[in-house]
């Protein structure tokens, strides 16, 4: 039974044609890559401060953009701050032991005194006692696939440097070695929050970056000094 509102077609009449088929639909484009994020984790295995400035600056334009890039970017600015102490504490702890070991060689008091650490070998405990620890935080390559891990590296470091700097007899060695202690925990504190929250790319601050960055350098120099 015909609906009444329709109108039947007159016999002979053409069929009306067919609907057009519509266009297949085709998956949008995925995001473009930062470019910057990219050029931040590179430089941050070759230059500490640069790959952490440049990650927080590509991090922020990624989260305003949607481009990708923000795992690189977090990388960067963790690995960043890896690199940075390394360096540091890598050329601190060789030249504290060379001038130390230096003294050391010409002191005939200190050599005639076999039950007592020469600061030599109070420097040496330092250095033996990070070894693991300096070892896990020179994994560059793995470390840069798990930020979180790297910033877990950073603080086993930072304790066993600390439990190390308390053993120490020699109140100078140990005040300068306590002093680094407390420069690297704040710039582990201030970077850290990025691995595990990438908002908090917000809080980070170039220059407070570079000043953390300066103090810690110098903290470890305090230690050379203090060994020689």
């Amino acid at each position: 039974m015909l609906d009444e509102s329709t109108t039947p077609p007159a016999p002979g009449a053409p069929a009306a044609p067919a609907a057009p088929a519509s266009e297949p639909a085709y998956p949008a484009a995925p995001p473009k890559w930062n470019v910057l994020a990219i050029v931040a984790f590179i430089l941050s295995f070759i230059g500490g401060l640069l790959g952490i400035i440049l990650g927080v600056v590509s991090l922020q334009k990624v989260s305003r953009t949607g481009e990708r890039g923000r795992g690189l970017a977090i990388s960067a600015i963790v690995i960043g701050a890896v690199n940075i102490v390394v360096g540091i504490i890598t050329w601190g702890l060789v030249a504290a032991l060379v001038a130390a070991a230096h003294t050391s060689a010409g002191s005939t008091l200190e050599r005639s005194l076999p039950s007592a650490l020469t600061t030599s070998a109070q420097c040496q405990v330092l250095a033996d006692a990070v070894t693991e620890s300096r070892t896990a935080l020179s994994d560059l390559s793995t470390l840069a696939a798990d930020p979180p891990k790297a910033v877990s590296a950073l603080r086993e470091f930072s304790a066993d440097w600390k439990t190390a700097a308390a053993t120490v007899p020699d109140a100078d060695v140990r005040a300068s070695a306590t002093a680094a202690s407390r420069s690297l925990d704040a710039l582990i504190a201030y970077v850290a929050p990025v691995a595990e929250d990438p908002a908090a790319v917000v809080n980070l601050d170039e220059k407070e970056l570079r000043r953390l960055s300066s103090e810690l350098g110098s903290a470890f120099n305090a230690v050379d000094a203090s060994c020689g």
